[in-house]
């Protein structure tokens, strides 16, 4: 499957569970987010649930630390930290572009990112660097 497939899937899948995934409302402000930026928190969804969460971003000095919040604010139980879980971050960022983390270094994912999608890993083609969920980088 190739890397354009890729995105085109997750983006149909994405649209489909949690209708428009173009970027986030810059002037809603989560009551859980430190941050003075316009935009302080970044929505986060699961497939098939139905309500999502807001998570401040700055809050996290890395992807790692990013994952584990994740894994525990969704009850993966470290599956999501070892990847044993069968679920990957998805990313999309101001352009509706899909993104992985660990595309970009942390600093710069932090200021582009506007949604993060957890989703099944089925149907992704793991052979390709590009389409790893947790590239080595991390």
């Amino acid at each position: 499957m190739s890397h354009s497939s890729i995105h085109a899937t997750i983006q149909a899948e994405a649209a489909k569970a949690y209708g428009n995934i173009q970027g986030v409302n810059s002037e809603k402000r989560c009551k859980k987010c430190r941050s003075n930026k316009s935009r302080s928190c970044t929505k986060v969804l699961k497939q098939g649930t139905a309500l999502g969460r807001a998570i401040d971003l700055t809050r996290f000095a890395g992807y790692d630390e990013l994952v584990s919040e994740l894994d525990w604010m969704f009850d993966f139980g470290g599956g999501l930290i070892n990847g044993s879980s069968g679920w990957h971050v998805t990313c999309i960022d101001e352009d509706g572009d899909i993104m992985f983390l660990g595309d970009f270094p942390w600093q710069d994912f932090q200021s582009m990112v506007q949604k993060m999608i957890i989703c099944p890993k089925d149907g992704i083609d793991n052979s390709s660097p590009s389409s790893s969920a947790y590239p080595a980088s991390i």
